[in-house]
């Protein structure tokens, strides 16, 4: 009897004291990113761009969530690095490297046009600026309308949001 308790008491130290794992499989550490730029174009293209700090051991930057096109990683000089994608275009495995390293990709079918009003959601758990087209000087982010005035754009950390904007508001004669 004394037996079993002290089994059932091992096993719950066990657990508790084990800390729980990340299920996410990663070859390197989380990437520290000195910037993270999507830059929406007025023909409806998507580019993204991260710009990640010198490491001394590989690194992993999380990609975002969408058909990824045309995926590239330089240095600051604009040397081409090797390039190793983990998973099925979730994150790329950049190299040690003592430059910053510049990881440009397109996301394609991500934004999408209904009645003249463009809509994209964007999900990423860091710091992003998020470049509107010119012309454009007001975009609706969770259903908030935000003025731009003279602003490229807008910034969003922990970023969870859809953002929508009209590229032509047509006029009601």
């Amino acid at each position: 009897m004394y037996q079993k308790i002290f089994v059932i008491i091992a096993i719950f130290m066990v657990f508790t004291i084990i800390p729980t794992s990340n299920a996410q499989f990663s070859l390197g550490s989380e990437a520290d990113q000195k910037s993270i730029e999507v830059k929406i174009s007025s023909s409806g293209e998507v580019n993204v761009k991260h710009v990640v700090k010198p490491s001394n051991i590989p690194v992993n930057v999380d990609l975002f969530d969408g058909t990824i096109s045309d995926i590239s990683i330089t240095n600051e000089n604009g040397d081409e690095r090797d390039l190793t994608v983990v998973g099925d275009n979730d994150a790329v495995l950049i190299f040690p490297s003592n430059q910053n390293s510049i990881v440009e990709y397109n996301l394609d079918d991500v934004l999408i046009l209904n009645d003249n009003l463009w809509s994209f959601k964007i999900s990423y758990p860091q710091m992003i600026s998020v470049l509107i087209p010119e012309g454009i000087d007001r975009v609706f982010v969770n259903d908030l309308p935000i003025q731009l005035g003279d602003k490229k754009g807008i910034n969003c950390h922990g970023c969870s949001m859809n953002l929508q904007y009209y590229f032509t508001i047509p006029k009601i004669i």
